[in-house]
């Protein structure tokens, strides 16, 4: 059967190595975890020598339809009072957990295989002939899950908060469009201003940057904007009264004093630097101001006041740039809030905060169970006089079946407990050996001719047994900073998985019931296909009940260095 098995497992990760996908969030020295989830599981125990490969399927066979929900919009609706939104954000947060809860939940059949190869002097050899021992095993998994909705309060003013203020972009592309409309944008400002901000593959660190940025932008742009209309027609005004008044007293030869003073009144209404732009198109001589042709300038200010009195009068009634520009900062501002909002809970945008308050809690039963074989060369340890009867290639063959479950509560915590029945061996107990046979040939002169033949054993006290466990694991996933680029969100995450394994021995011959602890830390990543790994650190033995058996549990704690491909897998 142990032959049977490894061709199985053989043939199995060449066939499936092109369509694999794979995550993992823990295990222990024996590749064993009670946690179950969508995915293929490709790993390698570079400690233990174990190489384990999982396939897990789902497939919907519930799928009913539920009810209509009240939308999440209609809580904004009729106030902008934050607290008061929250009230009702909650009242319907309520009626759509208990609508869904209510209605017959979908559910998913599993399905799933497990294979695991090893070999007690190395990976290598698990798949030739060239091994001291060697193991497989095959199990089959298939269950049921389904899942419970809820909601929290945390956070639900700040989810409030942050839509009030990320709607004010809505607002912000109308106002800009209104301020190119009246020529004090160019559509190469107003896309500027927008740039990244309608882009949802930007981070939120990188859009508060951009929003600080406009808002400086614009400032400077409102301090060095031209005056209002109305402005300008009473300057141009003011310029051709002035400018007749000195016109006058050349004109009627008045005293020096009388026209050095119309003189400086006009110069200090052309050098405001806010109207300058006017006087590209008027005839003054700026080197000397008595030179000026002056019944030409009047003539000229008199067009300019008409063209602006008919620009005010096409423009649209009551636009203000100054004011328009104001409403846009004040825009820029909230919206900067709401970004700060979402830097702040570690979120990309206003819907991954309701995603927190609504949260579901997912549960999976299922049974798992196969058959085992492994190949050895025992060292009977009895004296015996030749290899046949020292050494024997012994073979074994076991079963095991298992009823678990895996838990997740909200995103990122698991649980998995799960109850096992197993005929095994204690393979792993006994020790690999290096011994030498010597044969003399006596009949060659001048000395004796020896032939050495070394062999490969597993020696120590060999037992069969069936065995009950007890299994328990949890994981918590924290999320870990992307170093690469500090601006980016990271999709990766380092999983704290302790374990607990009870053992009950029926039958056994050395060994006794036994407790194991033991806790793994693993890299994993929810998104991108990666090479990844974790360590782990196990007592074998964790209250010393075989401490004065000697030759077991001789190392006292395992540590583990695990290594696996990722293709896919859970998605958080």
């Amino acid at each position: 059967m142990k032959n049977q098995i490894k061709l199985w497992l053989g043939r199995t990760l060449l066939i499936l190595s092109s369509q694999i996908f794979s995550q993992s969030l823990g295990q222990d020295t024996e590749g064993f975890s009670t946690l179950v989830f969508p995915s293929t599981n490709i790993t390698l125990n570079l400690s233990e020598d174990v190489a384990s490969f999982s396939l897990y399927r789902s497939s919907r066979f519930n799928n009913n339809n539920v009810a209509s929900l009240p939308t999440i919009s209609s809580a904004f609706r009729g106030s902008n009072d934050p607290k008061i939104i929250s009230g009702k954000l909650e009242k319907i947060l309520k009626q759509r957990e208990a609508i869904r809860n209510k209605e017959k939940a979908s559910k998913y059949f599993y399905y799933g295989v497990d294979l695991k190869g090893s070999s007690e002097n190395g990976l290598a050899p698990i798949f030739s002939s060239e091994k001291l021992a060697s193991s497989a095993s095959i199990n089959g998994l298939v269950g049921i899950k389904w899942m419970t909705h809820h909601h929290t309060k945390e956070h639900l003013l700040d989810y409030v908060q942050a839509r009030l203020n990320m709607q004010e972009y809505s607002k912000i592309k109308k106002q800009l469009k209104k301020l190119v409309k009246n020529r004090v944008l160019t559509p190469t400002n107003q896309k500027y201003l927008v740039t990244k901000l309608n882009n949802d593959s930007i981070t939120v660190k990188e859009k508060l940057s951009k929003v600080h940025s406009n808002i400086n932008v614009l400032e400077k742009l409102k301090a060095n904007y031209i005056p209002t209309m109305d402005d300008v027609i009473n300057h141009l005004q003011l310029l051709v009264s002035h400018t007749k008044r000195l016109q006058g007293v050349i004109d009627r030869n008045q005293p020096d004093g009388d026209i050095f003073s119309h003189k400086k009144s006009l110069e200090n209404l052309i050098k405001k630097k806010e109207f300058k732009f006017l006087l590209t198109s008027v005839p003054y001589d700026k080197d000397n101001l008595f030179a000026s042709e002056w019944d030409k300038v009047i003539k000229k200010i008199d067009q300019l006041i008409l063209q602006k009195k008919d620009e005010k009068y096409n423009a649209k009634a009551g636009f203000n740039p100054t004011q328009e520009i104001d409403k846009v900062i004040t825009s820029f501002k909230k919206y900067a809030t709401g970004l700060d909002l979402l830097q702040k809970l570690d979120v990309e945008s206003e819907n991954d905060i309701i995603n927190t308050l609504n949260y579901k809690n997912k549960y999976l039963v299922y049974a798992r169970g196969g058959f085992s074989g492994s190949e050895f060369k025992l060292d009977l340890q009895n004296n015996g006089t030749s290899i046949d009867s020292r050494f024997a290639d012994t073979s074994f063959n076991g079963y095991n079946v298992e009823l678990g479950t895996t838990m997740q509560f909200k995103k990122q915590k698991f649980f998995g407990a799960s109850i096992a029945y197993s005929y095994t061996h204690n393979l792993g107990s006994l020790e690999n050996r290096t011994f030498a046979f010597q044969t003399v040939d006596p009949n060659v002169q001048g000395g004796n001719l020896v032939n050495v033949e070394q062999i490969n054993a597993l020696t120590g006290s060999y037992d069969r047994f069936h065995r009950l466990d007890i299994n328990f694991d949890y994981v918590y996933l924290f999320k870990l900073l992307e170093q690469r680029n500090p601006d980016k969100p990271s999709q990766m995450y380092l999983s704290v998985n302790p374990y607990l394994r009870h053992r009950i021995y029926n039958n056994a011959n050395v060994l006794k019931n036994n407790t194991i602890l033991g806790i793994g830390f693993h890299a994993y990543n929810s998104k991108d296909n990666k090479l990844m790994g974790g360590v782990y650190v196990q007592t074998r033995d964790l209250f010393g009940v075989h401490k004065n058996d000697k030759g077991f549990f001789d190392e006292g704690i395992s540590f583990g260095l695990i290594v696996q491909y990722n293709f896919d897998g859970l998605k958080l």
